[in-house]
């Protein structure tokens, strides 16, 4: 661990940040060999998934994993809802499920072809539910 950090794993966050940046969809594979490459420090697997997995649940939504093994941070961020005047309620509703709309088609963002039985069932789902919400969208539009 380098003396500017205070853990290993604020350590791989930092790193893992920077080279996440871009926007770009980058595999544990690249974020270890950039680890490599930045840091005389060696991390164990389990250290960089425990950071990344921090980095995925600290409830900013600003890392997002869009595949198994695929990490990405979110550019544009979503829309709040808390600009807008309380008394417009259609376009808060509407903000609402648009966000929710985007929410869904960047988890559902996968390869089929590795799902499993129950996550194809699940994806079915996910689809009907992106249908329903857009349907209202519309709706209220």
């Amino acid at each position: 661990m380098s003396n500017q950090f205070k853990s290993n794993a604020e350590e791989i966050r930092y790193h893992t940040i920077e080279l996440l940046k871009d926007g770009e969809e980058h595999t544990k594979d690249e974020i270890r060999s950039y680890l490599q490459k930045h840091t005389t420090t060696v991390f164990t697997p389990g250290m960089i998934s425990g950071a990344i997995y921090d980095m995925l649940n600290d409830g900013s939504g600003r890392f997002i994993s869009p595949k198994r093994g695929v990490y990405q941070q979110m550019l544009q961020r979503i829309e709040s809802t808390a600009s807008l005047p309380k008394e417009d309620f259609k376009q808060r509703t509407q903000t609402a499920l648009q966000n929710a709309i985007q929410l869904l088609n960047e988890a559902c963002t996968v390869n089929i072809l590795l799902l499993s039985r129950e996550e194809m069932e699940i994806s079915g789902k996910m689809k009907d539910a992106i249908d329903f919400l857009q349907e209202k969208f519309e709706e209220i539009g």
